[in-house]
């Protein structure tokens, strides 16, 4: 079997890192573990130490994820290029499938396969596997919707990584989206079935980048507006277009959804974010969201607001978005390219017409 190359970028997270390594050993074949130190200043180092046969690179500066990987690519000797992080676990023979799979398609740039998501303690399987469906061939329009690949569970034609230019050392986070498209405008993909990796979920505190939601949202729309301009898309502007207009009302569902839920604890941290994201996404949103309006309100006037009264009124917004914003976001239909309307569950809408009553009530007593 050809040679694979597992890379394992790490920053000071020498209790995890063992994990992740000795999960690698056990993933099959024929392969070689490159571990990069992103400047570590805990036990990494030490714990490297320990694992004789894993390749070491040792950065000075703290560069991130991305050059991270691109440096421990650099290194790499195999054929295939496997990624894995330092809180993450490979599964024991799961590598020969996907260079099987690989083999037997040569025009394809990668295999992927589900993972299964792990409790945030031990990585240990939850059941739950993402993403339950995985197709294969011309995905480029699949990933412009959405990024459904986990990075940890694809092995890559190495040149071909070469071929695009590695990762984008500009990107902090959503640098794995934006290869699969690039890669993914010019070569096919191929899955398999059965899962290959357990992916570590992650808590609001936790740490990792992901769990940023304003971040992350903005660093998505930059990518996917890059892949836009890829020569692939602007053969079919029209349908790029709508791609990018139900992606924008997306994020600023999911960025209202996370501000509600902000406000309910008390992080304004995280409302001033994901309102300033919702603003620099969709600029006309003031103008055209009666919800982004409400929310708004809800927020100046939070202080002045008798805390149940707020939660209430949060509540009752919260269950308007999930009635009926969710049903007008059209899906990108994969067949005939043209947006399909959801059909509502015919839930009992809930009216966003404020209580002026109580609101001044509120602003009496407070």
């Amino acid at each position: 079997m050809p040679k694979v190359s597992i890379i394992i970028p790490t920053h000071n997270r020498c209790g995890l890192l063992p994990r992740a390594i000795e999960s690698a050993w056990l993933a099959g074949g024929d392969i070689e573990i490159i571990v990069v130190d992103d400047a570590s200043t805990d036990a990494t180092p030490a714990v490297c130490e320990r694992f004789s046969q894993v390749k070491v690179v040792r950065l000075t500066q703290n560069v991130g994820l991305a050059a991270a990987r691109n440096a421990g690519i650099q290194k790499s000797t195999g054929d295939y290029i496997a990624l894995l992080d330092d809180d993450d676990v490979r599964l024991a023979n799961s590598l020969p499938l996907q260079v099987s799979a690989l083999e037997a398609n040569p025009e394809a740039a990668l295999a992927y396969g589900p993972v299964l998501l792990g409790d945030t303690e031990k990585c240990e399987s939850t059941g739950v596997l993402t993403p339950q469906c995985t197709p294969s061939g011309d995905l480029f329009w699949r990933l412009l919707r959405s990024n459904f690949i986990p990075a940890i569970s694809v092995v890559i034609r190495r040149q071909l990584l070469f071929d695009v230019g590695l990762f984008d050392q500009r990107l902090r986070q959503v640098e794995d989206w934006d290869l699969w498209l690039r890669l993914g405008s010019r070569h096919p993909f191929v899955a398999v079935s059965d899962p290959v990796a357990i992916y570590r979920c992650f808590q609001r505190d936790s740490g990792q980048l992901s769990s940023n939601t304003a971040r992350m949202a903005l660093s998505a729309a930059k990518v996917q507006w890059a892949a836009l301009r890829l020569s692939r898309a602007k053969l079919d502007a029209p349908r790029a277009s709508r791609i990018r207009e139900v992606f924008l009302k997306e994020q600023r569902f999911t960025l209202m959804q996370t501000t509600i839920e902000a406000l309910l604890v008390g992080s304004h941290q995280t409302v001033r974010g994901n309102l300033f994201a919702i603003l620099k996404l969709m600029p006309l949103s003031p103008v055209l969201s009666r919800e982004y309006r409400e929310l708004s309100k809800l927020v100046l006037l939070s202080n002045r607001i008798a805390p149940r009264d707020l939660t209430k009124r949060l509540k009752a917004l919260r269950k308007h978005l999930w009635n009926t914003v969710t049903v007008q976001i059209p899906d990108c239909d994969e067949t005939d390219h043209k947006p399909v309307v959801k059909k509502s569950d015919n839930r009992p809408k809930m009216s966003l017409e404020v209580d002026e009553a109580r609101a001044q009530n509120s602003l009496k007593d407070h």
